[in-house]
């Protein structure tokens, strides 16, 4: 199919009330021939004419909807192409994450998500401003929006990242200790603050669940370093006995 053809028959089926019927017929012939179904599905979101992120908002993973994962691999493809207001795709990445329960392909679509934040300077601002004003305890945006941010301005994100490391919310501390142990650190210099600021953290807020997140940071962390191995066994030392 041409992508024209492509484009027509996904509004038709939208219209025909099978949209998700007919992307799970044509989704692995598509794979095998030109691979249009992505673009067109783009193309149409973004010129208006279909609300894609609407329909995905409401596709839920029904025991009747065998190819719920197949379905969603097409919106993982789409999403970092997709122009929408950033709360509408947090709110759609979730539904579709939390739908697909424990299953491990279920985070997916954080990747795709970070992807479609850093092609806009202003989304992962808006997405930050999100996970703070609306602290969600069932869905970690917080550590997206430090991510994608940071690949962008590293220094003004890790910063923002370890004052929120004093933040009266533990959920937020955990979730900004996660984002600065997932960075790939480009600016050397930031790896020791961060790592004696991830230390700090675990001895003032000793949580169990804290502690677990500040060990598997700070060893990314030092990881990236030759110098603050001594940063990583005083941790171990400090949280022996506890």
């Amino acid at each position: 199919m041409i992508m024209d053809e492509v484009k027509g028959k996904l509004l038709k089926a939208n219209e025909d009330g099978n949209f998700f019927e007919f992307i799970q017929e044509i989704y692995y012939q598509d794979r095998k021939d030109k691979k249009l179904l992505a673009s067109a599905l783009a193309e149409l979101h973004n010129d208006g004419d279909l609300n894609l992120v609407g329909l995905f908002k409401n596709f839920n993973n029904t025991p009747e909807n065998h190819d719920f994962f197949s379905v969603r691999r097409i919106f993982e493809e789409v999403l970092p192409y997709l122009n929408s207001p950033v709360q509408d795709i947090a709110d759609c990445v979730k539904h579709l994450t939390l739908e697909a329960g424990q299953d491990m392909a279920a985070y997916m679509l954080l990747a795709p998500f970070k992807e479609f934040c850093i092609k806009d300077d202003d989304r992962a601002k808006a997405l930050l401003d999100i996970a703070l004003t609306n602290i969600d305890e069932d869905f970690d945006h917080l550590s997206t929006a430090i991510e994608a941010g940071a690949s962008k301005d590293e220094v003004a994100y890790v910063n923002q990242a370890v004052e929120l490391l004093a933040h009266k919310n533990e959920l937020v501390i955990q979730r900004a200790i996660f984002a600065l142990g997932r960075i790939n650190y480009q600016d050397k210099t930031l790896l020791e603050p961060v790592a004696v600021a991830i230390k700090k953290s675990s001895e003032s807020s000793p949580t169990d669940i804290i502690v677990a997140t500040s060990m598997r940071a700070l060893f990314a962390v030092v990881s990236q370093s030759d110098e603050l191995e001594g940063l990583f066994l005083d941790f171990l030392d400090s949280h022996t006995d506890q």
